[in-house]
């Protein structure tokens, strides 16, 4: 069987938060930070006054490792100023102690081994760069082969950058570059991270292109009929065989043609039979306490932002939706809105990692609100048949 598919394929993911321009940095939750005085903890109020070059990256990145050289002359060159370089990774210390040793970064190294910094930042590829004034505001999200002299002197100075959308991302010069593409879809199996220089799951969507490495048939069937992975009862290899897609059309724009047609490709190349079924489900039901009224904060702004990591987490203008996904994620299980509250509300969640059911207890006590264990009959997609596809 043929595994180039030439039909459509658009695989829609959850979106990973964005860093918001002109808004304060997310907190920089790091296990570790190389190269820097003893001490040294990289937050925000130890950092003001500074403005600070924060860059994402990764050892097996031929992109990262390509701009080494040129940060580490950036670091040099203003290295008497006020101005801080940060290189986070998320992998392990040893693996980037040994890189080190072979190809130094000047700056100081951070350690995110949970990679709650990448998510908070909403780092997707690599290298990503994110510049932060020294009043700790954001003021721009890049390619790190972007960031010139004049660049950090505008930050120091508070000046504008100068850094338009149109020049943000090199995913621009790809779409550039394939404009006269009028349908395009690959399906092949995962390559290497070393060879894509994109972990599992990444998605980098842009106008007409959209491409997705390291997708498990689940999250492809999952998004092909509009439901949680959770709700995808497929074999167990569905979990485990990874795919990288690729996808150019003007159709992009269009939900229902996209699920019809991620249907359609997902029938041809996996010979997959599907039926929805109504299932008994646990869930947690997010509902107005009986014994107060809520105390969610109105928030001022009209876009959602989080930060933080597991067991202390921040959110800035969330809708209550928002709320009960962070919830679900924790819980794992369900969660359903139905406290009937609208808008936009900041609110922190603290909690016992160790002890996850905790979280009830925090937002009962300081929400006002109350999640409630209920059963209720919930859309399941069930796989009843599937074939391993094949290459020629």
């Amino acid at each position: 069987m043929r595994f180039v598919v030439a039909l459509l394929l658009l695989v829609s993911l959850l979106p990973a938060e964005e860093i918001k321009v002109g808004y304060p940095a997310p907190p920089l939750t790091l296990d570790r930070i190389l190269q820097s005085p003893p001490g040294t903890e990289a937050d925000w109020q130890q950092l003001q006054g500074k403005a600070v070059v924060i860059e994402f990256w990764a050892t097996w990145c031929p992109g990262c490792r390509e701009k080494i050289p040129q940060l580490n002359r950036l670091i040099e060159r203003f290295a008497a100023r006020p101005v801080q370089f940060i290189s986070i990774t998320d992998e392990d210390i040893d693996l980037v102690t040994r890189f080190l040793k072979d190809q130094p970064i000047a700056g100081w190294v951070g350690l995110d081994s949970d990679g709650t910094t990448f998510e908070s930042y909403g780092v997707i590829p690599r290298p990503f760069t994110v510049l932060v004034d020294a009043s700790g505001i954001v003021r721009a999200a890049t390619g790190a082969g972007l960031v010139t002299d004049s660049i950090v002197e505008a930050l120091i100075a508070g000046e504008p950058l100068g850094i338009t959308e149109e020049s943000e991302s090199h995913d621009d010069v790809i779409g550039q570059a394939l404009a006269d593409t009028l349908f395009e879809l690959s399906i092949r199996p995962a390559g290497p991270v070393a060879v894509t220089e994109y972990s599992p799951g990444a998605i980098v969507s842009r106008g007409g292109r959209f491409e997705g490495y390291g997708l498990t048939v689940r999250i492809l069937l999952a998004m092909a009929y509009g439901l949680p992975e959770d709700r995808v009862v497929a074999p167990s290899w569905c979990d485990e065989s990874r795919y990288d897609v690729v996808l150019a059309s003007p159709l992009l724009e269009s939900s229902p043609d996209r699920r019809r047609l991620i249907r359609q490709v997902l029938t041809e190349t996996f010979r997959v039979e599907v039926k929805r079924e109504a299932r008994h489900t646990e869930v947690y039901v997010l509902q107005k306490t009986l014994e107060k009224m809520p105390v969610m904060k109105s928030s001022e702004f009209s876009s959602h932002l989080r930060s933080g990591k597991r067991g202390n987490f921040k959110v800035t203008g969330g809708e209550l939706r928002d709320l009960a996904r962070l919830l679900q994620r924790e819980l794992d299980r369900p969660v359903l809105d139905e406290t009937g509250l609208k808008g936009r509300y900041d609110f922190e969640l603290l909690w016992d990692i160790r002890n996850p059911i905790s979280i009830l207890d925090f937002v009962r006590d300081n929400l006002g609100l109350e999640l409630r264990p209920k059963v209720r009959e919930m859309e399941h997609l069930i796989v009843q048949s599937i074939e391993r596809a094949v290459t020629w």
